[in-house]
């Protein structure tokens, strides 16, 4: 069986429209962060696997509009850190 974070992952990034930034897991969740390109399309698919009912877990998703990646800054000060 496919981990759900797969079931997730493998249809937003069809095409390039996704790229996954970001996992983190704290606490007993999971946080995933997606820079999307069209985010009709990828609200159209989470809202499709969301509403199917199939994840052996509970799951939700918001969207947020960051053209200037400000939300992605702390991830491009990791990579940052590891580089130096």
């Amino acid at each position: 069986m496919a981990r759900l974070e797969d079931l997730i992952s493998e249809p937003l990034t069809v095409g390039d429209n996704a790229v996954l930034l970001s996992s983190v897991t704290c606490r007993g969740q999971r946080e995933l962060a997606y820079r999307v390109h069209d985010p009709e399309l990828a609200n159209d698919i989470l809202s499709r696997l969301i509403n199917t009912g199939k994840a052996l877990r509970e799951w939700d998703y918001q969207m947020e509009q960051d053209a200037a990646w400000e939300f992605a800054q702390p991830v491009f000060g990791l990579l940052n850190a590891i580089r130096a």
